[in-house]
């Protein structure tokens, strides 16, 4: 794949992911590429992936990836900026009132 090209990266990291089982040292590289490329848009998503890597993985491996995966999980600590908007509990203004018209 030429410089540059993170499509075709893309596609051959999901290629490497697809043949081999989770929790294997090729499998843990292959995540730690996918997720550093993608925390330098989405943070958020890369979280997202790499708590499904540590799911999947049974942890981060013990292999040359796993302190890769170590410092990404360092890097991308969570944060309530972290989850989808979504996700987040509603916030309600300080005085907010019931429907019966009592503050909550």
């Amino acid at each position: 794949v030429a410089s540059g090209d993170a499509s075709g990266a893309a596609a051959l990291l999901r290629q490497v992911l697809s043949a081999n089982a989770a929790g294997t040292e090729p499998w843990f590289e292959a995540k730690a590429m996918q997720i550093e490329s993608i925390a330098s848009t989405d943070q958020p998503r890369a979280r997202s992936l790499l708590e499904q890597v540590r799911q999947l993985g049974n942890g981060f491996g013990d292999g040359a990836a796993s302190a890769r995966l170590a410092a990404l999980d360092a890097r991308l600590a969570k944060t309530s900026n972290d989850i989808p908007s979504a996700d987040r509990p509603a916030q309600r203004p300080a005085n907010a009132m019931t429907p019966n018209g009592d503050r909550r």
